[in-house]
């Protein structure tokens, strides 16, 4: 299936990073798998063909976003403040995507998770992007995945 959404994702992501962490992201190579993810955020946009958006994060990625939206030092941040800073990023993602999409459409609530060796599935449905993205704490990428079952 081909989309052309790897445009909107890569604009969309570099607004919210500079606007609200004040960081500059560009679009990495082409090999976004290469990014080791210890934090995965993901939010669903449900309506007549259902997505789901795929927010991975770096470690180190995941900790200067969250210092830099809390205005903390790097130092102090927490993994309570990351998962919240993952899931809130995850969440603008998705909304800006979903205001671009015909409609009625609606956002899940986030889900983020945390850990090594992270196993990511979305039954039912197939990756249509996969997007990846540098930013000067290190790589990361946001995926779309298309509902293929009805």
């Amino acid at each position: 299936m081909e989309t052309t959404y790897d445009s909107h994702i890569e604009q969309i992501v570099q607004s919210i990073f500079t606007s609200m962490l004040g960081m500059e992201v560009f679009r990495a190579g082409d090999n976004p798998a290469a990014c080791q993810e210890t934090v995965l955020g993901t939010i669903h946009i449900g309506g007549p063909k259902s997505m789901s958006v795929v927010l991975g994060l770096t470690s180190e990625v995941a900790r200067v976003t969250a210092a830099n939206m809390l205005q903390m030092n790097l130092a102090d941040v927490t993994s309570d403040d990351i998962r919240d800073v993952a899931a809130e990023l995850t969440n603008m993602i998705g909304g800006n995507l979903k205001s671009l999409l015909p409609g009625p459409l609606f956002l899940s609530l986030p889900t983020v998770v945390a850990g090594r060796d992270l196993g990511l599935e979305i039954p039912g449905a197939e990756l249509v992007e996969d997007v990846g993205l540098v930013c000067d704490a290190g790589p990361f990428r946001v995926r779309l995945f298309m509902q293929t079952t009805g």
